[in-house]
């Protein structure tokens, strides 16, 4: 066996249970408050905004910014940014002077949405249960959550793999110079990662009554009909509407195959011989 893999079964370190780690402000939240202070959150009563949020839950590589493509294409919701990371809330801070972070979202609305549209945030876990903290929610009429996910999360968590040494996470970036390694350890617990963000996603949904409405990569975003169908059911698309060709590309090569098969014959070492 190998020894990355003895380590790991030998740990006894218990991690945190799921509402232990959805009680925990992430990282993403640490930074706003310390923007907002006590003006991160919403404390007016009734809602800002006359049409819902639509909030894209995603796991890294799951196919967010595909979804997010067919989304505007439909034409009522607009958005979808990385608008939740702290980097990017720094920056704009930085520019715009926002006093609240309600005045961000106003702001996000005027600049992206035209009139009618649906402001569209897409928010990791995390970043899901920093908007509920915040009372986000109370300032739009209703929260419609598009959960994208992957069935295949070896392939997902490959991915991931690859775009964090290589910096590219869509096709629309330029070609990397750096050349990606085979990382085990570092794939499965991308996988194990996934899981879990997928059922703190699932749980934060039913527990504040938000319809959540799961969208398959593999079966439904490369599905024309599929994608249409979802967005009409979410109230996103006019009757009949299908979606046209998307702007990003698959990124998938060899080396995602090759990476994907040395992962599983390092596993199948693991359960040594009779």
């Amino acid at each position: 066996m190998k020894s990355f893999l003895k380590k790991r079964i030998g740990r006894s370190t218990t991690p945190a249970t799921p509402l232990e780690t959805l009680s925990r402000p992430g990282g993403h939240e640490r930074r706003l408050r310390a923007l907002y202070g006590e003006d991160a959150a919403y404390l007016e009563t009734g809602p800002v905004f006359d049409k819902p949020l639509v909030i894209v839950g995603f796991t890294n590589r799951s196919g967010s910014n595909l979804l997010v493509d067919y989304v505007r294409q439909a034409g009522r919701a607009n958005g979808g940014g990385e608008y939740l990371n702290g980097d990017v809330l720094e920056t704009l801070h930085a520019q715009h002077g926002f006093k609240r972070f309600p005045g961000y979202l106003l702001f996000l609305y005027k600049t992206q949405c035209k009139p009618g549209q649906s402001l569209m945030l897409k928010a990791s876990w995390d970043q899901l249960a920093m908007l509920v903290r915040l009372n986000i929610p109370a300032m739009f009429p209703s929260v419609t959550v598009l959960h994208t996910q992957r069935g295949d999360l070896l392939a997902q968590a490959v991915s991931y793999s690859i775009a964090l040494q290589t910096g590219r996470w869509t096709s629309l970036q330029g070609e990397s110079e750096v050349e990606p390694t085979f990382e085990f350890d570092k794939i499965l617990r991308a996988m194990e990662g996934f899981q879990r963000s997928n059922l703190l996603i699932d749980l934060i949904c039913r527990t504040h009554g938000f319809p959540r409405i799961p969208i398959g990569y593999e079966q439904d975003t490369h599905d024309p009909a599929a994608v249409g169908g979802l967005l009409q059911q979410a109230g996103l698309a006019a009757p009949g509407w299908q979606p046209g060709p998307p702007k990003l590309k698959k990124q998938r090569d060899g080396r995602n195959a090759e990476f994907e098969a040395r992962f599983l014959e390092e596993c199948r070492g693991a359960f040594g011989r009779a």
